[in-house]
């Protein structure tokens, strides 16, 4: 974290969640650490990069919360997916969260070969023996 930049405690649990339309924001309430409550808001713009930053940085923090408090902390859990077309022409996959929401990646038109040949790498390790 740079010096210019505010910190607040750690968040504990979400308690409240909602958006505003006419603002085009989603804004989040937590309790904290230090026994208050806090709400961000957030724009639609920054919305899905957070949503990946939290996920590359919760899979990188999970090795380090002990076994028997991973059930509080689970990943995401994907239960759908369907190629969409962004309005400026990119590529993107939505995927559906469990609970209904949708998180789209975008991909440079060039990536997706090599997005292809991952989807069957994975494919072929789900089939292997012992990776069910």
């Amino acid at each position: 974290m740079t010096d210019d930049v505010r910190g607040a405690p750690p968040f504990n649990n979400i308690i409240w969640s909602g958006h505003s339309p006419e603002n085009q924001t989603v804004a989040v309430a937590f309790d904290a650490d230090d026994e208050n409550k806090y709400s961000i808001e957030l724009k639609a713009d920054c919305i899905p990069a957070l949503m990946g930053v939290l996920a590359a940085e919760f899979q990188k923090l999970l090795p380090h919360i002990p076994e028997d408090q991973q059930l509080r902390a689970q990943g995401l859990h994907i239960t759908g997916s369907r190629p969409a077309m962004r309005s400026d022409g990119t590529p993107s996959l939505m995927l559906q969260l469990q609970g209904g929401a949708e998180l789209p990646l975008s991909f440079a038109p060039a990536d997706l070969p090599k997005l292809r040949a991952q989807i069957d790498e994975l494919a072929s390790m789900s089939n292997k023996p012992g990776h069910h």
